[in-house]
């Protein structure tokens, strides 16, 4: 995904996100360990909850161009991260 300078990522939705993303393997693993897949389902929602939370209370846009960098590279960390856990899940994500 590129280097891009993380300093920017001050508020709080945006280290929620931050945090739970580098939760994530340890999810997946006690998952697998414990052969308790709903853990994962269960991080699926509650980080699209924190998700729905950064989009409403964070431009993404901005005037301040390291930012919506940040912010930008975040997102994608986001999509990649649900990307992952939907294929672990074995369902199909939805198209819309």
């Amino acid at each position: 995904m590129g280097d891009v300078d993380l300093a920017p990522l001050t508020h709080e939705r945006e280290l929620e996100l931050l945090r739970a993303l580098a939760a994530y393997p340890e999810v997946v693993a006690e998952a697998a360990e414990l052969r308790a897949p709903h853990r994962v389902t269960a991080w699926v929602r509650d980080f699209a909850a924190k998700f729905h939370g950064f989009y409403r209370d964070c431009r993404v846009i901005t005037d301040d161009p390291a930012l919506t960098q940040a912010r930008l590279w975040l997102a994608e960390a986001c999509r990649l991260g649900l990307a992952s856990a939907w294929r672990s899940s074995a369902c199909t994500r939805p198209t819309r």
